[in-house]
């Protein structure tokens, strides 16, 4: 299939809620990023937080760039003048005893506070299992927490004559090859029109391959 042969297409092709995108990933063979492309269901993508094991980007009381936990500690000190710490689990240990009431309301303070001034980063992505650890393929980066705000990056295939030559190839090779069918889980490694498709790792979803 040649991609003039798809011209006129691109608003009749039936993509059957796939998109193909396309994103840089760490290659352990040259130990650089190379661009690799993934054919998924649209609607597997969720706006999540954006949040690694060190808080790398946040503004928050766990985040190792952020004066939260200070600045929250100080308001708790003008509002109830009581001087404590805030510890990882978000948890006010005061520096003398106080009554239950007062931590209750201590905590519902600390809640409130956090809603209105963490910074936490938001993508649109799609997580997976791949066998061994839990990964996602972004779809979308924001300029900051609220999406409505503007898309900062995407990576959908931009052509969308090629996009859908990919998606042809491959439900043409769904409908041909009896063992790989369209509700299966595994799309298997075959090859035809110069496209390859794959299962990626070990990932039993239902809805994922990789294009090579």
């Amino acid at each position: 299939m040649k991609k003039n042969e798809l011209k006129g297409q691109a608003e009749t092709f039936n993509k059957r809620g796939f998109i193909v995108i396309e994103q840089k990933e760490y290659d352990e063979n040259s130990s650089h990023l190379k661009n690799v492309t993934y054919i998924v269901k649209e609607d597997l993508f969720e706006v999540i937080d954006d949040i690694d094991s060190d808080h790398n980007g946040c503004w928050d009381f766990l985040s190792p760039d952020s004066d939260a936990r200070e600045q929250c500690q100080d308001e708790i000190q003008k509002e109830f003048g009581i001087e404590g710490k805030i510890d990882d689990d978000g948890d006010f240990i005061p520096e003398t005893n106080i009554s239950e009431e007062i931590k209750t309301k201590i905590t519902e303070f600390i809640e409130k506070w956090e809603k209105e001034n963490f910074y936490i980063p938001k993508i649109k992505a799609y997580e997976y299992f791949n066998g061994s650890n839990w990964t996602k393929i972004v779809l979308e980066e924001y300029y900051n927490d609220n999406p409505e705000e503007g898309v900062e990056t995407t990576i959908r295939l931009e052509d969308e004559e090629l996009e859908n030559e990919i998606l042809k190839v491959f439900f043409d090779k769904l409908k041909k090859d009896e063992e790989i069918q369209e509700e299966t889980n595994y799309f298997g490694s075959i090859d035809e029109e110069g496209y390859n498709f794959k299962k990626p790792f070990l990932t039993t979803d239902y809805w994922i391959a990789k294009v090579e």
